[in-house]
């Protein structure tokens, strides 16, 4: 059976849009492709004493290996670029801030932060 609809994806060619393949993307050189991805957890491996310490805290639960929610409500994961590591919070609403950890520096302002966030409510 053929479709007669024109609102599918032929419409889109007569418009003059194109739309990249998932062979085009895959061929893509690395930098015409977004390289942030979540964290692995080969990745975590250089975040273990922060992850200890975030399991710690009494009102975060880890669903997944550096995932952690608050209630039932994603609020930490991490990500990793070619710049290094990085945690998606949600400190307040329904945005996540993204925070560099690449630092054991950076890793504490972090865990202060969560703390600080966890007790306020």
């Amino acid at each position: 059976m053929t479709c007669s609809h024109s609102s599918g994806i032929g419409s889109h060619l007569q418009t003059g849009l194109s739309f990249p393949s998932f062979t085009d993307l895959r061929s893509a050189p690395l930098d015409t492709v977004d390289p942030v991805r979540h964290a692995t957890p080969d990745d975590l491996v250089e975040l273990e004493g922060l992850l200890a310490s975030l399991r710690r805290l009494d009102a975060l639960v880890e669903k997944s290996p550096g995932t952690f929610y608050r209630r039932s409500r994603a609020f930490l994961h991490f990500h990793a670029d070619p710049a290094g590591l990085y945690a998606d919070v949600r400190f307040a609403g329904d945005d996540f801030e993204r925070r560099p950890v690449h630092t054991r520096a950076q890793q504490g302002e972090l865990l202060r932060d969560v703390r600080a966030a966890l007790r306020s409510g």
